[in-house]
This record gives structure tokens, C-alpha cells and sequence, in this order.
């Protein structure tokens, strides 16, 4: 190499000049593309946040559009500020919407697990490298996709804990959104008080205290019964838990909306628009059937009158705790967000809450079922809520719909056949064992 060097550069000074440049200019390289699975090294990321105590992070944000337009800085959550619109005159709408459409406006700032969550949603299409970057001591992980508004992700992290220091977002036909810890930053990120830069300090609550008002606010819906009379919506905004409904009485929307407005952290939203709690068109009872069979077993005209339509409400009321209880599966099934002691606590009662009512209700509906399917032999009920509830919810909504079917089928007709009345006791024992198990078999 020393004679390759001294053939073409000419004098023995300059040579020894030229390689003592080379070999410093190898030492001081400081990014090497690094060989790793991308999947273990986000998990081995992920396991090491979480490890910690998750909370916004204090970040400087700055926004560069693409083409036309001034970049600004927004020191704060930059996604709490999109979504509360404290910057709406210099962010475009294109970028608020396909900002917050991501996992990253949808998680917080400088957080891998919007991380994991991109990668999951673009798995098969996604290209990336891990560059390692020793002088500063941080790892790069680069990613790409061809399609979707969000084309590229940098994200920085400190080699040591993982821990994410800068996020750059690029929406190619919009603009670049780069987010970096204040305590990182460096002073292109600094914000001055020239034209251009917007504070937009936004502190939002932690996490837990999201989590904890949102169960609270489910227990005092769970108490009112207000959830069994009205479809009411429960969401999550980075500032706070909304409680929206469309269809209660005004006397008792003052009434709940008092109770909820003690709750900190939620906010109510009740309109005077109807939004009715129905049964599916499918469902709905029909008016009149079985009329032969209804006069030869009540001979009581009221009796006989009334018993279609308790035997009905007792089964949408079944339909409607259900539903309930899949809801929450649905809300307290992603293992990516577990709860803290305190707040599973909280879920637990609220379930607990729900059983009780549920108990009654399935009660309440085999005893008006009895005339109709003779005795179901099946287990005796239990005072405390079955294990894994919530994760049986689904199975149990199923078979509901399906019991509803049948009994609406056997309603249509004009008299009960000992093959409908066999039908019906199969069907509503295995509704029942859905929930508490099957009996046990003799030996």
C-alpha cells in the first residue's frame, strides 16, 4: 500500500502526509450499517421502555413543509398540539390528518411503541437498517415503505438504554416532522422568537391517570345503568376521557353529567339528538305467534298477554349486558397497553359490576323461558364472576344472537311442537354453559 502511495503521490513527505490522512480518516468514521434483526432489536427496545415509567416526553418539534411554506417549532407534545389545534393556522389539514392517521400521532411522542406499531402495520412491505453511530453513541434505525402518506422513519436511539432521543417523520408530498428530546437537542431545535416559531407548551396527564379516569367513569355509567338505556361513547383524547350520548331523558343527563364532571380528566358531551338503544332489525320480537299454544297453557288473559313481552325484554336485556361486556374485551385486550395494579383493580370491579347484573339477568330469562323449553339441567350459577370473562364475551354474544333467532323463529309459529320446545332447551343450555361450563359427566 506504502509503495502504491509513493508511485503516484511522488515525494516521501507527501506520501507519509496522504497516509497518515487515510488512516485517520478510517478512525474517525463514526457510522457502520450493523448487521441485527430489526425485530429483536425493537422487542429488546420495547421491553427496556417499558421497564420504565412511560410519560410524555419533553420534546421540541419542528415542522418543514414541503415546497411553499414557513417551518415552525412547537416546543411540547407536537401531537397533542396538532390535536388540540393550537396550531391550526400553521399546520396544513393534510398534515394533522395523516399525522394523527399514524401510529405516531396516535401514541406518544418518542415512544417505540408507535415504533412496533408502524412496523406491524407495514409488515411485507417495509425496508430498514440499523446504522450504528459509535462517536455519539447512538443506534439510527431507518425505515422506508412505497406506499401511504408516511413513506420514512428515522429514529435515534442512545446505544446503551434504548431510549429514543429524535424521530424524523417524512410525508413526502407534505412536509417533515422532526421530534427530539429537549434534553438532546441541538440548537437548530431551540426555538427563537423570530416569525416563524410557535410555542405550544402542552403538558398532558400520564398515562395511569388517563387509564384510572376512564374505569371511573365506567364504574359510575355501570352504576346509573345509563349505559343499558342509551348507546354512550366512551374515547380517549391525549388530554382526557369524553363521554358522549345523544339519546338520555334531560333530567337524567344533568343527573349523570354531574356525577362525571366530579371525575377528573372527563369531559361530558350529551345532545338533544336521538340516538336509540334498539336490537338489531333482525332481532326485534315479533307481536303475535304461538297463539294456540299461549291460549292452552295461560288461561289468565293478562298473563297470557304479558308473556311474550317480558319473555322479549328479558332476552334484550341479555343482548345488551353482553354487548357491554364485549366492549370492554374489545377496550382491555391489547397486551401492548397493560394496566397498572391500581387500575386493573378498577377493571376487575367494573367487571365484577357487570357479572352481578349479567347473573340476574340470565336468571330472569330462564325463568320466563321455562313454559317455553321445560327445565334446562344445567350447572348452578356462581356468585363470583367466571375467570377469563371478558375473554369469553364474544363466544357469549354469539350464542345470544343465535338463541334470539331461534326464539323469534319459534314466536312466528302458531303452535309449540315437542321438537321446538327440545330445540329451545339445547339452545339455552348451551348459552348457559357458554358462561359457566358444562356439567359434569358421571362416572
Amino acid at each position: 500500500m506504502f509503495a502504491i502511495f509513493r508511485t503516484t503521490l511522488g515525494t516521501p513527505r507527501q506520501t507519509w502526509l496522504t497516509f497518515l490522512w487515510v488512516v485517520v480518516s478510517l478512525c474517525w468514521t463514526t457510522q457502520t450499517i450493523v448487521v441485527v434483526d430489526a425485530e429483536q432489536f425493537v422487542q429488546s427496545a420495547l421491553i427496556a421502555e417499558r421497564s420504565q415509567r412511560l410519560v410524555a416526553a419533553e420534546a421540541a418539534a419542528r415542522f418543514v413543509p414541503t415546497g411553499a411554506g414557513e417551518a415552525y417549532t412547537v416546543v411540547g407534545d407536537f401531537r397533542a398540539a396538532v390535536a388540540s389545534g393550537s396550531v391550526a393556522r400553521a399546520t396544513p389539514l393534510a398534515l394533522a390528518t395523516a399525522y394523527m392517521a399514524t401510529p405516531f400521532g396516535a401514541r406518544l411522542s418518542l415512544s417505540m411503541e408507535a415504533v412496533a406499531a408502524f412496523r406491524a402495520m407495514h409488515a411485507g412491505d417495509l425496508q430498514e437498517q440499523i446504522v450504528r453511530r459509535d462517536r455519539e453513541g447512538q443506534l439510527l434505525l431507518e425505515m422506508s415503505v412505497a406506499n401511504g402518506d408516511l413513506r420514512s422513519v428515522e429514529v435515534v436511539l442512545d446505544a446503551e438504554t434504548h431510549r429514543v432521543l429524535r424521530e424524523v417523520l417524512s410525508f413526502p408530498s407534505i412536509g417533515r416532522v422532526e421530534i427530539e428530546r429537549l434534553s438532546q437537542s441541538v440548537p437548530a431545535f431551540v426555538p427563537s422568537r423570530r416569525p416563524g416559531v410557535l410555542l405550544a407548551t402542552v403538558r398532558l396527564p400520564a398515562g395511569e391517570a388517563l387509564e384510572k379516569a376512564e374505569l371511573r367513569a365506567r364504574l359510575v355509567l355501570g352504576h346509573s345503568g345509563m349505559d343499558m338505556k342509551s348507546p354512550i361513547r366512551v374515547s380517549r383524547t391525549p388530554k382526557g376521557v369524553r363521554i358522549e350520548s345523544g339519546s338520555l331523558p334531560a333530567d337524567q343527563q344533568s343527573r349523570l353529567a354531574a356525577r362525571l364532571a366530579a371525575i377528573v380528566l372527563v369531559q361530558t358531551g350529551f345532545r338533544v339528538a336521538a340516538m336509540p338503544n334498539q336490537t338489531a332489525p333482525e332481532l326485534r320480537p315479533v307481536r303475535i305467534g304461538l297463539q294456540q299454544w299461549l291460549d292452552r297453557n295461560f288461561r289468565d288473559p293478562a298473563t297470557r298477554e304479558s308473556f311474550c313481552p317480558h319473555l322479549f325484554q328479558s332476552l334484550d336485556t341479555l343482548h345488551h349486558r353482553v354487548v357491554l361486556l364485549v366492549q370492554l374485551a374489545q377496550r382491555y385486550a391489547d397486551p401492548e397497553t397493560p394496566l397498572s395494579a391500581k387500575a386493573r383493580d378498577m377493571l376487575q370491579q367494573l367487571v365484577d359490576l357487570h357479572y352481578r347484573r349479567l347473573r340476574a339477568e340470565m336468571n330472569d330469562a330462564r325463568v320466563w323461558l321455562a313454559p317455553l323449553s321445560g327445565a334446562v339441567h344445567v350447572v348452578t350459577d356462581t356468585a363470583d364472576a367466571p375467570p377469563m370473562l371478558l375473554s369469553r364475551a364474544p363466544h357469549l354474544l354469539d350464542r345470544v344472537t343465535t338463541f334470539e333467532h331461534l326464539v323469534n323463529t319459534t314466536m312466528r309459529q302458531r303452535d309449540l311442537l315437542p321438537a321446538d320446545q327440545e330445540r329451545t332447551n339445547a339452545e339455552f343450555a348451551d348459552l348457559w354453559q357458554t358462561l359457566y361450563g358444562p356439567l359434569p359427566t358421571r362416572r
